[in-house]
């Protein structure tokens, strides 16, 4: 039989942001820092995972097979530490270098291919920039399961410019 031609197009979901060394920057309840993947949703419709799979080795596309969904606009967050619940993967990331996958249920997919990424670095996708390695850098500690932008800087300043300010510094043992 005839079997219809994989979808053309962009994917409606990118691998937004991933760190394969995780020292620090996200630690799950049992205080764990797995590496992690974050996936992206930039369309306005909710995306069903059913029959998604993520990888770390493109040529076995089918290593973690995903459910549940991405809401429009939002993130989904999965834990690359060999364990076996829904957020998280059979396989672990290498600092060294490798790769991340993701493949639609219709066969296509996106690949990013890296180096190596220091401690508690991320690699990740500029702000509404979910295809093209042209939009890929390095954020330190990232942004695990929220978007990529940079924070507002606080409306509040603690000291006003040309405050002065005084350390004191009190003696652990009183003197005698």
């Amino acid at each position: 039989g005839l079997s219809a031609p994989p979808e053309t197009g962009p994917l409606p979901l990118c691998i937004n942001e991933f760190m394969p060394d995780n020292d620090s920057s996200w630690r799950d309840d049992l205080g764990a820092a797995p590496d992690w993947i974050e996936l992206h949703n930039p369309t306005d419709a909710t995306v069903d995972l059913s029959g998604w799979t993520l990888s770390d080795d493109e040529m076995v596309p089918d290593k973690a097979s995903l459910s549940g969904v991405v809401e429009a606009g939002g993130y989904r967050f999965f834990r690359a530490d060999d364990g076996l619940g829904d957020d998280q993967l059979p396989f672990r990331l290498s600092a060294d270098g490798g790769q991340v996958a993701l493949f639609a249920p219709d066969g296509r997919g996106q690949v990013v291919t890296h180096g190596v990424v220091a401690a508690d670095f991320s690699v990740a996708r500029a702000v509404d920039c979910c295809a093209g390695d042209a939009c890929l850098g390095f954020s330190y500690r990232g942004t695990p399961g929220y978007g990529n932008a940079e924070p507002a800087p606080p409306g509040d300043v603690a000291l006003p410019a040309g405050s002065f300010w005084e350390v004191l510094a009190w003696p652990a043992v009183p003197a005698a």
